[in-house]
């Protein structure tokens, strides 16, 4: 079942979203239906394996983050900005407020701020040997598995991975178009604020692209245009649900070796 074109996958995220919210929403739900699912969101929502991190979240909760962020868009850059700096008295104190003094709020806004893809770096306190280091882009690879063929696209950077990919994608005919008629969301989930691909730079947000990188569409002749200010991970995550989305079976070595999981 599992690398098959005609499975389906979701996340805990997308099983609220797109499940378990609209049945809640529905009139016609059974009194005794009710309760069972609403327990299952609750659940979905309490932080687990005692990292205070959540496997879903609602949209009130991503409503109400995105409005703090907005307000204190220069705390939190500043925030941001101080992590990345030697260690220092004031790095700190930061780090104190940061994770222990209020660390249950600030985890919860960067887990949904990640979780959006709609800010391009946020803070990381932990020491450069413990943080995350990307592969290096010349080792990009995404393995496809479509009508029974097998085949590797390599790419030496996130941009020209994506072509390869778009390039093959109408090579099949597969319905590309539409997919980024209304902007193609970045990252592996559907709740974010910018895209990776869409007609025109301006992310969902209104806010430009910050990185621009075109493809001219070989079916259409209209030029599609790519956000490639993206970690590796986040592109690869993004390659992936696209072909997920059209049918087409993938499998991402990369993220696979480094321990990210696409479900």
């Amino acid at each position: 079942m599992f690398g098959s074109s005609k499975w389906n996958g979701i996340d805990y995220q997308q099983l609220v979203d797109i499940v378990l919210m609209p049945c809640l929403d529905n009139p016609d739900l059974s009194i005794y239906a009710k309760p069972i699912i609403q327990q299952y969101v609750d659940a979905l929502r309490m932080p687990y394996k005692g990292k205070r991190e959540k496997l879903a979240t609602i949209e009130e909760e991503r409503i109400l983050v995105r409005s703090i962020y907005d307000r204190f868009e220069d705390v939190f850059k500043a925030i941001t900005n101080i992590s990345n700096e030697d260690d220092s008295e004031e790095r700190n104190y930061v780090n104190t407020v940061v994770n222990e003094n209020y660390g249950e709020v600030f985890r919860t806004i960067k887990w949904i701020l990640n979780e959006e893809n709609d800010v391009e770096e946020l803070w990381n306190f932990s020491t450069p040997f413990q943080r995350t280091i990307h592969k290096r882009w010349d080792e990009l690879h995404i393995v496809i598995n479509y009508r029974g063929e097998v085949m590797d696209i390599y790419g030496k950077n996130v941009p020209e991975l994506w072509k390869k990919t778009l390039l093959w994608i109408e090579e099949q005919n597969l319905p590309l178009h539409k997919h980024i008629e209304e902007g193609f969301i970045l990252g592996g989930g559907d709740n974010g604020k910018r895209y990776a691909l869409a007609l025109q730079p301006i992310h969902k947000s209104r806010k430009k692209f910050s990185s621009i990188h075109k493809y001219e569409s070989i079916i259409t002749g209209e030029t599609y245009f790519l956000e490639t200010k993206i970690n590796t991970e986040m592109g690869m995550l993004t390659i992936a649900k696209l072909l997920k989305n059209l049918g087409v079976a993938v499998e991402t070595p990369l993220l696979e070796n480094s321990g990210t999981v696409l479900v």
